[in-house]
C-alpha cells in the first residue's frame, strides 16, 4: 500500500511541474509538448484554470484554437458550457470552431434549459458575427 501512495505523491509532483512550466514558459512548443503530456498522461483537473487562464490571454492569439482542444480534454471534470459558447462568440473561427465541437460532442449530455440559453446568447451576438455569419447559421440551425 505504501507503494501507492509514493505513486500518487510522485505524480502530484510531476503534475505541479508541469503546470508551472506551462504557466512559465514562452516556448509555444515547450507549452504544447507540456499540455499534451499532461493531458496524455495524467489527466488531472488542475490544469482546467490554468487552460482558460491562457485561452483568454492576448499572448496566445493564433495558438488558442489548441488550447481549447486541451480544455476539451477535461470536459468531463468541469463542464462549463457557457465558456466554450463566449469562445464560439468572441474568438476568431478556428478557436470559434473547436469550442462548437467540444459542444457538439456533449450535445446529449446538455439539458434542454441551458440550450434554450446558448440559443438566445448566440442569437443575441448574431448581428456581430459578419465573418461567422454561416457558422452561426449552422449552429443556430443545429441547436432548433
Amino acid at each position: 500500500m505504501d507503494h501507492i501512495v509514493e505513486i500518487k505523491e510522485r505524480k502530484s509532483k510531476l503534475v505541479d511541474t508541469l503546470i508551472y512550466t506551462i504557466e512559465t514558459t514562452k516556448d509555444k512548443k515547450i507549452l504544447k509538448d507540456s499540455i499534451l503530456l499532461l493531458i496524455d498522461n495524467f489527466k488531472d483537473d488542475r490544469i482546467i484554470p490554468l487552460l482558460k487562464k491562457l485561452i483568454e490571454s492576448p499572448e496566445m492569439v493564433g495558438y488558442n484554437a489548441f488550447l481549447v482542444y486541451a480544455l476539451g480534454s477535461y470536459i468531463e471534470y468541469s463542464i462549463d458550457f457557457m465558456f466554450f459558447v463566449d469562445l464560439i462568440i468572441s474568438e476568431d473561427y478556428h478557436v470559434a470552431f473547436n469550442a462548437y465541437n467540444i459542444i457538439a460532442n456533449y450535445f446529449n449530455d446538455i439539458d434542454n434549459e441551458l440550450i434554450e440559453q446558448i440559443v438566445i446568447k448566440l442569437k443575441l451576438n448574431y448581428s456581430t458575427q459578419v465573418e461567422k455569419k454561416e457558422f452561426f447559421d449552422n449552429m443556430l440551425n443545429f441547436f432548433d
